[in-house]
């Protein structure tokens, strides 16, 4: 099974991921590695239907591995051909569109 994610601003005081200006420049997106639970083939699927384009995985250290998906469909059927992926220590991967620029805060 694979684990999807949309990227949308959670309603105040909802238990989901939340968003915040970072300055005047641009907003960002936070997950904790809380809400990337990946399915059984260890695939999480991060699509981003909002206007942030930047998404910081708190609690995660970098990929150990990164790229770009040629051809590839989910244990789910999700096709994410074209798009980036990361590979984590603990074979989680996430995949996500070229579009949204990731960030990791390991703390």
């Amino acid at each position: 099974m694979t684990k999807t994610v949309r990227a949308t601003p959670a309603t105040p005081g909802a238990d989901a991921p939340i968003w915040h200006e970072a300055g005047e420049a641009e907003a960002v997106f936070r997950l904790t590695v809380e809400h990337l639970q990946p399915g059984s083939a260890g695939e999480v699927v991060l699509f981003n239907d909002s206007a942030f384009r930047n998404v910081v995985l708190e609690g995660v250290s970098g990929p150990v591995e990164r790229g770009n998906v040629k051809s590839h469909v989910t244990a789910e059927g999700v096709d994410v051909s074209g798009f980036q992926f990361l590979r984590f220590t603990d074979g989680m991967v996430v995949f996500h569109n070229a579009d949204t620029r990731i960030e990791f805060d390991g703390r």
